[in-house]
């Protein structure tokens, strides 16, 4: 497999397991980017984006996330199978946070509850980083692939 294909696979493919070490490589990539791009913004973007239409940069800026997006997706949905866990588990760890932290974010709420959500919200957060990141995978094989550790041409485990 080519150079190009297997980093291709490394942050595009659902199928399969990665490694810790893949899951760091392909989040650190993305956080570069992003940080380098968020730096361009600031000193370049916003002056270029006021001569457009509003509604024609902010979809550019959705279109242009929906690689890291399908990447990180696709990197947590591999990393669960080498924890032996399908993509279900995603919900709990990236879909209820982020809308726990949406709804304790409304004004009307109580400030109690309002806290509490938040703070489920991270709890929830932390739970899916210790799992995504620092749990080892399952050793040998499973039910999603071979470990990533010994198969020879598998990604960085």
């Amino acid at each position: 497999m080519s150079i190009a294909a297997s980093f291709a696979r490394l942050f595009f493919s659902f199928s399969g397991r990665v490694g810790r070490s893949g899951f760091w490589l392909v989040s650190l990539v993305w956080f570069v980017l992003v940080e380098a791009f968020s730096y361009w913004w600031d000193q370049r973007g916003f002056i270029a984006a006021a001569a457009y239409d509003h509604a024609l940069v902010n979809a550019a800026l959705v279109v242009g996330s929906l690689p890291a997006i399908v990447s990180a997706v696709a990197v947590s949905v591999r990393r669960l199978h080498d924890r032996n866990k399908s993509a279900w588990w995603l919900i709990p760890m990236g879909v209820v946070p982020p809308v726990l932290q949406a709804v304790g974010s409304l004004n009307s709420l109580d400030s109690a509850l309002a806290v509490t959500l938040m703070v489920v919200s991270v709890a929830l957060s932390l739970w899916a980083l210790v799992e995504l990141g620092f749990m080892p995978g399952t050793t040998g094989p499973n039910r999603f692939g071979l470990d990533p550790r010994l198969d020879i041409g598998a990604d960085a485990g």
